[in-house]
Order: C-alpha cells, then sequence, then structure tokens
C-alpha cells in the first residue's frame, strides 16, 4: 500500500513539475518524446557505462573510506511485483520527467552544460540517499544520463537506461563468483569488488565512453540533429 501511494505521490508530482516547466519556459512534454532516428544502440551503451562507471568508483570509494570509517550497509528492499513496477516502470518514467525534464528544463535556461548537468546529478543523488557509497554510486551512473539527455533532447533514452539499469540491480551478483572470485566482498559496511568484475567493468567503461564519444562527436549524428526540421533548398544551400 505504501509503494502505491508513493507511486501516485511521485506521479503527480511529475505532473506539476511538467505543467511548471511548460508554463515557464513553453517546453512540452512531446518536444522531448520521439522515435524518430532513436538509436536502442546509445541505451545500452549508456546503460553500459553508467553501470561499470557506478561499480568502479563504489570499488574505489570504498576501498579508500572503509579505512577510516563504517556505514551501514544498504539494506532498501523492493521486493515483490509492486516493487518490480514501482523500480522498472513508474521510477523511471516519473523521475525522469521531474529531475531531467522538468529540472534540466529549468536550468539549462539561464545556465551552461557543465552546470545543468552536475546540480541535476546531485539533486536526484540526494534524492536517492542510502548511504554514502550508495549515494555516490547513484550520482556517478547518472551523469552520463545527464549528458546524453542535454545533448539528445530526447527522454526515451534516459527513461530507457533508467528503467534497464533498475532491472540490473535485481540480479542478485552477491552470490555470484566470476572467474572463481566472489563478485562483491564487504568491508565496514562498504561494498567492493573482486578483482575480476573490477577489472571487467573497467574494461566495459572504457569501451562504452568511447563509443559515446565516436557517437557525439564523430558518427554524424550532430549533423543529422542540425539538419532536423529544415527544409531541402535549407540543406542543399
Amino acid at each position: 500500500i505504501t509503494e502505491i501511494f508513493g507511486n501516485v505521490g511521485i506521479g503527480l508530482t511529475a505532473l506539476i513539475a511538467c505543467l511548471m516547466l511548460k508554463a515557464e519556459t513553453g517546453e512540452r512534454l512531446r518536444d522531448v518524446v520521439t522515435f524518430r532516428d532513436f538509436r536502442f544502440s546509445l541505451v545500452i551503451a549508456v546503460t553500459l557505462a553508467g553501470w561499470s562507471l557506478g561499480e568502479v568508483c563504489d570499488h574505489l570509494m570504498g576501498l579508500i573510506l572503509s579505512d577510516h570509517m563504517t556505514i551501514v550497509p544498504d539494506v532498501n528492499s523492493m521486493d515483490g511485483i509492486v516493487g518490480v513496477i514501482s523500480a522498472v516502470i513508474c521510477a523511471p518514467i516519473f523521475e525522469e520527467l521531474i529531475f531531467r525534464f522538468s529540472f534540466m528544463g529549468l536550468l539549462k535556461k539561464n545556465s551552461g552544460m557543465v552546470f545543468t548537468i552536475l546540480v541535476t546529478t546531485l539533486v536526484f543523488a540526494a534524492g536517492h540517499f542510502y548511504n554514502v557509497q550508495g549515494t555516490g554510486n547513484v550520482f556517478m551512473g547518472t551523469v552520463l544520463a545527464a549528458y546524453v539527455y542535454y545533448k539528445t533532447e530526447n527522454i526515451l533514452y534516459t527513461m530507457c537506461e533508467h528503467a534497464i539499469h533498475n532491472g540490473l540491480c535485481y540480479i542478485p551478483l552477491e552470490n555470484v563468483k566470476f572467474l572463481g572470485v566472489d563478485v562483491y566482498y564487504e568491508k565496514n559496511g562498504f561494498i567492493l569488488a573482486g578483482w575480476p568484475w573490477f577489472l571487467l567493468n573497467l574494461v566495459v567503461l572504457c569501451l562504452a565512453v568511447a563509443w559515446l564519444t565516436w557517437f557525439f562527436r564523430f558518427s554524424g549524428w550532430k549533423r543529422k540533429q542540425e539538419l532536423k526540421g529544415l527544409s531541402d533548398e535549407e540543406i542543399l544551400g
């Protein structure tokens, strides 16, 4: 019951945020929802980059801080069908409308890209406070998602990434061994990665970031976006 009311509440908050953005800037949701030239490969790349970045930073943060402090492990649970629906459907839709579409929309009106992305991601992470490591994971994992939305202005990319990421969180990796080594182990409440898992995520991160760099800088995507909405005469001229 609590989760159902929570979903209703966040849904109403998303509606109000969208209406506020429209009143302030004139931007409508249909302006940032388009299937034209939608590339699922971009969703996969930003999901892999965001997940692996979070894993790498989690481990490095844990290595440094676990020698100096103890934290309470995150025991947040979203089990059950309602929990799955909340995490994989409601949260990706409503939270993206609140933080990415509405909040970023208001900030970028008078701010640059770096400021807009960092402030939005800080607020998003603060709204997902678990412990210092968990919140750091959320921050690092969503920086790239915010960048992708800023560049594409298509909220479907971050909604899909958000849904896939939350779905992956249901995989019980704490019970898995990779190359004979536990994927995770705990030290003073911090979750650290076994060295094979850490190296795998480091490689995935480098490959995914390289692909995103190629996509936005060298694939011709930017030029295609600039040509959208132009007439044939304007394109040829």
